[in-house]
């Protein structure tokens, strides 16, 4: 970590402005967990002003205390009751008189939130800006005029392709019976090719967190300059022992507002436990950490040995008592830090295509992948029976976590992209 004076704008040290839509963290959800690592890598390269306006995130209200050494100074901007209202409005005007879909950015973004942004970006020493998710370009877009603030460069991570992710969850809400909550996602991943395709050329610099993505991405829009930003974990000070109880215990972390989490869930408990107990040769047992509510949950709390933690502060003691990690997801973008959570507690992981997508993982080498129930069950049972093939997994996986996905790797490739 960065010692306790934060770092100063000076000619040396150029000023950074870093909007983000949730308080960075080095924990917690991945959203906040990838902000987190932006910034940490921002901060060698420049004086960072964060401006946090908590599109998702508003209970929280402060910085957390760890990731202050890297802010030269933070501003928050909480989005009002009054915001929040002009928001519902917009989205039922959308629905009511079928205008175009709005990214969240631009119902969020009231003219009273425009201004203060750039009263923010005009008083700030400003040579870069640098902007977290495509839906955060409405609150600054006055701001990213090309001589507007002279500026000497602009920078957008979008983590993932939205357009792409959103089109893969209406396929999801589709196959799963709810024609209208994937004609909303359609839209909306049409709302959002169509912002990728005009704003994204405007940008001096595109990040993304696969390679994957960026492959895709340079195949869609006339632009060169499309970097990869891996997401990170940092490992313990200390690797966790195997657990080895009586029972055989599988964890899930993920946010539950996520309906590609929620379907994994169910997919998990409809369709993956019970073959896995039917054929396994001790008891299983399975919790769920995230925060959120999801009602659907209720209906799953009474499967015997199933525990529901909801948010905790600190997942070590969850990874100390799993004997592996499931990612059972059937929609989604980007990667899945959870994986690379669970490698560097080192506990092995079965996952689908999709969860393990993005990452420089295979099949057998640093997981076991599988799509289909039975199959899914099959190597949790694996999992289960060879002590020998968990220690295999895992020990490829922690090597896998130290080569592509540490701090070192993310600030060498945003310096490729903004010095």
């Amino acid at each position: 970590m960065a010692g306790s004076n934060p770092p100063r704008h000076t000619p040396e040290k150029p000023g950074i402005l870093f909007v983000t839509p949730v308080f960075p963290d080095i924990t917690g959800y991945g959203l906040a967990m990838r902000a987190g690592a932006l910034l940490e890598a921002l901060a060698a390269y420049g004086a960072v002003h964060v401006l946090v306006i908590p599109v998702y995130d508003p209970g929280r209200k402060v910085m957390p205390e760890i990731m202050r050494p890297f802010c030269s100074a933070c501003s928050v901007m909480p989005v009002s009751r009054a915001d929040r209202a002009v928001a519902r409005m917009r989205g039922a005007a959308r629905v009511i008189f079928g205008k175009s879909v709005n990214l969240p950015g631009s119902l969020f973004a009231t003219t009273r939130l425009q201004r203060r942004v750039e009263q923010i970006c005009r008083s700030a020493e400003l040579d870069y800006i640098y902007i977290f998710r495509l839906y955060m370009v409405p609150f600054v877009r006055a701001c990213l005029a090309r001589n507007a603030l002279n500026l000497k460069g602009r920078f957008i991570d979008i983590d993932d392709i939205e357009s792409r992710t959103r089109s893969g969850i209406a396929t999801l809400y589709r196959a799963n019976g709810l024609p209208g909550p994937a004609r909303w996602e359609e839209q909306t991943g049409q709302q959002y090719a169509a912002w990728e395709r005009e704003l994204l050329p405007r940008f001096d610099g595109i990040s993304v967190c696969s390679p994957k993505d960026k492959h895709v991405l340079s195949r869609q829009l006339p632009v060169q300059h499309i970097h990869v930003l891996p997401n990170i974990v940092r490992c313990p000070d200390q690797p966790l022992p195997a657990h080895d109880a009586g029972i055989f215990n599988l964890l899930f972390v993920g946010n539950l507002n996520y309906y590609p989490n929620q379907d994994a869930l169910a997919f998990f408990f409809e369709e993956i436990l019970p073959r896995l107990r039917s054929r396994a040769k001790r008891p299983v047992g399975f919790t769920v950490i995230g925060s959120g509510k999801w009602p659907g949950l209720r209906q799953y709390r009474k499967i015997a040995n199933c525990h529901f933690a909801g948010f905790v502060p600190d997942v070590a003691p969850y990874y100390a008592r799993a004997n592996a990690v499931v990612a059972p997801l059937r929609a989604g973008g980007g990667t899945r830090i959870k994986i690379l959570e669970a490698f560097s507690f080192q506990r092995p992981v079965i996952a689908t295509a999709i969860g393990a997508e993005g990452l420089e993982i295979t099949h057998e080498t640093h997981a076991l992948i599988a799509d289909q129930p039975a199959d899914f069950a099959a190597q949790c049972c694996r999992i289960m029976e060879d002590r020998q093939l968990a220690a295999r997994l895992t020990a490829n996986a922690i090597e896998c976590l130290k080569t592509h996905y540490t701090l070192d790797a993310l600030r060498q490739n945003l310096g490729r992209m903004i010095v």
